[in-house]
């Protein structure tokens, strides 16, 4: 099951957790987008969506797919067919089959970096030791580093070089 945890960012620093939104499997599998207000966004509540996500505890099943396959103030955040086209460019540049990347994927990307108030976040209740957390940082590092090698050997870099440059980005990442 896909998760994201919902923030609402009024100003820079000042987040509130809205809730939790999921996939309970691929959409073509019979999997749905639930939402769950978090109990503490419900003791003072505002009316995001006031018919289709009144605020009210428990999970709400997204079911007018007339729409979209998400409730339309989580569509809100996502870009106009340009950023999508953009979007999906970026997705099959890593080898993402357009198929299998969901909206909540879509909206993991964007993350902080959406048009409005809301904001996606992996949940946080995963542990900071957790394996499951992904240190993206180190991550597209290593991948750089990765990718370089392989350029390097194309071009036929020296290989007193490509020593050098293999020490640099070993130095790097041990930095972080």
């Amino acid at each position: 099951m896909k998760k994201l945890e919902v923030r609402l960012s009024r100003e820079p620093g000042q987040e509130r957790i809205v809730g939790q939104l999921a996939e309970t499997g691929p959409r073509a599998a019979g999997g749905q987008v639930v939402f769950e207000y978090d109990p503490a966004f419900l003791r003072d509540p505002l009316w995001l969506s006031p018919f289709k996500l009144p605020p009210q505890p428990g999970l709400i099943e997204h079911r007018d797919h007339s729409f979209g396959p998400i409730f339309g103030l989580f569509d809100d955040s996502l870009p106009d067919g340009w950023g999508l086209l953009l979007m999906d460019r970026f997705f099959q540049q890593r080898g993402s089959a357009l198929a299998e990347v969901s909206v909540l994927d879509r909206l993991a990307y964007l993350g902080t970096r959406t048009m409005g108030a809301l904001t996606y976040h992996p949940p946080s209740d995963l542990a900071d030791d957790s394996p499951q957390r992904l240190d993206l940082h180190r991550l597209a590092v290593a991948s750089a580093a990765a990718r370089w090698r392989v350029h390097a050997r194309r071009a036929g870099v020296a290989a007193k070089s490509a020593r050098v440059v293999e020490k640099a980005i070993g130095e790097c990442l041990a930095r972080l």
